[in-house]
This record gives C-alpha cells, structure tokens and sequence, in this order.
C-alpha cells in the first residue's frame, strides 16, 4: 500500500511541477542571436520567456556584467526588463531563473550617439 500511495504522490507532484520532468529553459524575446546593438543613450525593452509554461520558477534576476556600458532594469512585468546603452561598449545582460539558476545571455553593443550632418543649401 505504501508503494502506491508514493506513486499518487509523485504523480501529484509532477502535475504541479513539470519542471521536475522537463528542464526550465529561458530564452530572449524578438532578439536576434541572442545580440542587440543601441546607441549611448538609447533604451530597450527585454523580454524573456520561460518554459515549460507551467514552470513554477518564474521570477527572473536581471544582472549586466558590465553596467557602465549597459545597465538593466526590472519592470513591474514578469520576465521583462528595460536595458539602458549608458557609454560605448561591450555587455552581456544575463536573465536567469532565480531557484533552477538557468540564464540566458543577451551581447548588447553600444556605439556612439550618432552626429547629424548639417543639411547644405537648406532653408
């Protein structure tokens, strides 16, 4: 009897954590190769999703490796988070799942603000 009861136990808990059968992955929303390029003062919204759906690790962390170039910040939303080009340079933004530690890594390149050209013979 105890055999069975553990069975119904497990299978409980697979229903309620397919994490526990299926691996968490995370991964970046409308980035292309899991790289963007900004301009110094430009921003840009990042946005994860994290499967399976039922996945209970949800809350993600956000971290940039180097925040003079790129600095991150948590929305309100879940899994999204708004990255700031702050100087030129080389980041990566790391988003990871705070209990399975799965991450996923976005290559933000920030080049210098762009100088407008003076238009000639303009009026």
């Amino acid at each position: 009897m105890a055999a069975s009861v553990l069975l119904v136990l497990c299978a409980s808990c697979i229903m309620d954590h397919p994490e526990a059968v299926m691996p968490v992955s995370i991964d970046f929303e409308e980035v292309d190769d899991g790289m963007m390029t900004l301009f110094v003062g430009d921003t840009a919204v990042l946005r994860v999703t994290i499967l399976p759906e039922g996945t209970s690790d949800k809350k993600v962390k956000w971290s940039s490796d180097n925040a003079y170039v790129a600095s991150v910040e948590e929305t309100d939303e879940e899994g999204v988070a708004l990255v700031i080009a702050e100087h030129e340079g080389d980041a990566e933004i790391v988003a990871a799942t705070s209990k399975r530690a799965v991450s996923a890594v976005c290559e933000v390149t920030v080049l210098p603000k762009p100088t407008e050209e003076p238009v000639e013979g303009g009026e």
